[in-house]
């Protein structure tokens, strides 16, 4: 008897197991795909309302005036840190644009990125892991490069992990109480 009721025990946990590890393996996907989705949409729909002047100025000295976003066009990146990098014609970096109402960044930095970008990177768009990945980007056709930090979804992202994982530990201890 004791042979019998260890059996259904084990069928009984690992089928319920099984039924939470989908739930979790499904919750954890689409959880990562909606937000990889959100910002490949905003990569690939970030207005460009900004103007570059005498484009084709032949000054080695000259730095193109910008009109910078104005608030209606910065409500798409709320959830998001956005710059754009204006490039010349031979894809060499020109000037930052921050996307972002934090004043506060460092365009050193956001310039140093983008030349790593620019220098190692040849995909039109690049989204990548979004739980490694500190940055992606798009090379858009008006040359420019939009560079989105990717740094809240990670810490997003990795918390919704925990939580899930957590929650199903305790899922897992809940079905063996129950079984057993």
């Amino acid at each position: 008897m004791k042979k019998l009721k260890n059996k259904v025990f084990w069928i009984i946990f690992s089928l319920l197991t099984t039924f939470t590890f989908i739930i979790f393996i499904t919750s954890t996907t689409r959880t990562y795909m909606e937000r990889k989705n959100s910002i490949t949409d905003t990569l690939t729909k970030v207005p460009m309302n900004f103007e570059i002047n005498e484009r084709n100025n032949k000054n080695p000295n000259f730095v193109p005036s910008m009109k910078t976003p104005n608030q209606d066009s910065r409500r798409i990146y709320l959830d998001f840190t956005i710059y754009t990098i204006v490039l010349d014609e031979k894809g060499n970096y020109l000037e930052t644009i921050n996307h972002t109402n934090n004043d506060e960044y460092d365009e050193e930095n956001v310039r140093d990125i983008a030349q790593n970008i620019i220098k190692n990177h040849k995909e039109k768009i690049y989204i990548g892991n979004l739980y490694t990945n500190k940055y992606s980007y798009i090379f858009t056709m008006n040359n420019t490069l939009v560079i989105m930090d990717n740094t809240e979804t990670n810490n997003f992202l990795i918390n919704q992990l925990i939580i899930n994982l957590l929650i199903f530990i305790l899922c897992e201890i809940i079905i063996f109480i129950i079984t057993y």
